[in-house]
């Protein structure tokens, strides 16, 4: 089969897929992986096939600090129009030929395009929160602690936003390439008849009301594409285990002051930090600053992780044993915080809006000191080991 799997967004929303890809293409497919063009050269040393569609993503969030409040949302509202549009304008050509499209994120214009072109389509979640439910907020909401009538709201609210913002936007696209308008919400048209969610059931368990048919995969794990640094192994090896701090590409207006922040906490409690900044370096004894890393090969060393909550990065340090620490800035980082703190694999999460010395402090000193979080999360990482094997390939297939 020709296969396009399309993307859009950050490395969180790229790293599956391309995990998919390599599954896809190893079980005999003719595959092609679509998305931002930042990721050219890593998409294709894995011997993927990589098509570019739309604007350098990371570059506009590094321009965009504050993402995790409102200043943004006019820039951000602008920004995924012209991407959609582009999105109309690419995909026909990149599609023809295709017998299906595997399309996840930000992938505003696949569903219509495949309706024009009479092409198999496909969405790939990785959260159950994008599914309408009493069971939890829209993904726009951050509050999780609330009832089931206020999850109700959120959702009603979602759907004034559809059709005042989203919707239109799509169907000025649709007229384009001559199709008729949308008459259902623009989230239903994008998740499709027969969606894929690609989660862990104990982390992320489907709300027993969500109406679609939904096929479940499993975190979609990439195998390590690199070892750990001699510096980092060395480090490692050096003291007990480090407490890690990293939050994914999610930017900071100055960087400079977290790291001062993280490494008082850090020091506090009489912890070693290694702290995610796109730099490697070891700058104190008990300080180490770093790259590019394989989160899977360096989570299981560490005595806490500290992240932003993405999908992937929550799954697979749920799978290292360690407990965790939630910083959500944005979406469905709010809804890992709360099964994290559901599982009590970690504690209540401190919003990034909130996030200051005295919370953080509380927080590490409460998993650094009560084994329990620990046992939690062992009994976590057992249960995703022995888990049972998904046949990944033949659910997508189906």
């Amino acid at each position: 089969m020709k296969i396009v799997l399309t993307t859009h967004g950050s490395r969180g929303d790229i790293q599956p897929i391309l995990a998919l890809s390599l599954l896809l293409r190893d079980a005999g497919n003719d595959v092609i992986l679509a998305g931002p063009p930042e990721n050219l050269a890593w998409i294709e040393s894995r011997s993927i096939r990589f098509s570019p569609v739309g604007n350098d993503f990371m570059a506009f969030v590094a321009r965009h600090p504050d993402v995790y409040t409102l200043r943004p949302a006019p820039a951000i509202l602008r920004f995924l129009k012209r991407e959609t549009i582009e999105q109309f304008e690419t995909f026909p050509a990149l599609f023809k030929g295709a017998d299906l499209v595997l399309a996840a994120s930000l992938s505003f214009g696949a569903a219509s395009v495949c309706e024009k072109m009479g092409i198999a389509y496909r969405f790939i979640a990785f959260c159950p929160q994008v599914f309408p439910s009493t069971h939890h907020p829209s993904v726009f909401a951050k509050d999780h602690t609330r009832s089931c009538r206020w999850n109700r709201m959120t959702w009603r609210l979602d759907a004034l936003a559809d059709r005042l913002l989203f919707r239109p936007m799509i169907n000025r696209c649709r007229r384009a390439i001559r199709l008729s308008p949308l008459r259902q919400s623009g989230l239903k048209h994008m998740l499709g008849s027969n969606p894929i969610l690609a989660a862990d059931e104990v982390l992320a368990p489907l709300p027993d009301d969500v109406v679609l048919s939904v096929a479940r995969i499993g975190n979609l794990q990439l195998p390590p594409y690199n070892t750990l640094s001699t510096g980092m192994r060395r480090f490692l090896e050096e003291g007990r285990p480090p407490v890690y701090v990293g939050f994914g590409s999610m930017p900071h207006r100055h960087p400079r002051r977290l790291l001062d922040l993280v490494l008082q906490a850090v020091r506090s409690v009489g912890q070693r930090l290694i702290f995610a900044c796109g730099v490697e370096e070891k700058v104190s004894e008990d300080c180490y600053m770093a790259a590019d890393t394989v989160h899977s090969l360096l989570f299981p060393n560490l005595s806490a992780i500290v992240h932003h909550g993405g999908a992937g990065t929550t799954a697979t340090a749920s799978r290292s044993g360690a407990p965790q620490i939630l910083v959500p800035h944005i979406l469905d980082q709010f809804y890992w915080a709360r099964q994290v703190d559901r599982l009590g694999i970690g504690p209540e999460s401190i919003w990034r809006s909130r996030l200051n010395r005295k919370r953080f402090e509380k927080r590490l000193r409460a998993v650094l000191s009560d084994p329990e979080y620990t046992r939690r999360a062992e009994r976590v990482r057992a249960i995703l080991k022995t888990g049972p094997e998904e046949d990944v390939v033949a659910k997508v297939l189906s």
